[in-house]
């Protein structure tokens, strides 16, 4: 499966927000592994370093956003995105449109998560 399976037939602004966002996270750490998943209900792809369970985030395009689940979140300074959820390691955002003034943010808050994986790993 490729990246570009989960993304078919979503609507272009999503395809754009999973594309940049996976942009960000492919460089952060020469052992990231993409492990995508594409069922009838469901699609996205997990990034994790070492074993599968080992989880920095989960991107989930459809068709009205794109949720990027950040894990680890309760042990970095999320800086001040909007997370949503009610998991305690773990939470959301939903993104209705890519905002590259954001990128920076992103690519901070990706590169903490990041290091604690790599720690675990």
């Amino acid at each position: 499966m490729e990246f570009s399976d989960i993304l078919q037939g979503l609507p272009d602004f999503v395809q754009e927000i999973a594309t940049n966002l996976r942009a960000l996270v492919r460089p952060l750490h020469p052992d990231i592994q993409e492990d995508l998943t594409k069922t009838r209900t469901m699609a996205g792809a997990f990034y994790s370093i070492g074993s599968k369970s080992n989880v920095i985030i989960f991107l989930q395009p459809g068709d009205a956003h794109c949720k990027l689940y950040l894990h680890h979140t309760d042990k970095i300074d999320t800086r001040g995105l909007p997370l949503q959820g009610k998991g305690k390691h773990a939470k959301h955002i939903k993104l209705f449109e890519w905002d590259p003034a954001l990128e920076d943010t992103y690519r901070l808050v990706l590169t903490d998560i990041t290091r604690i994986v790599a720690e675990k790993a």
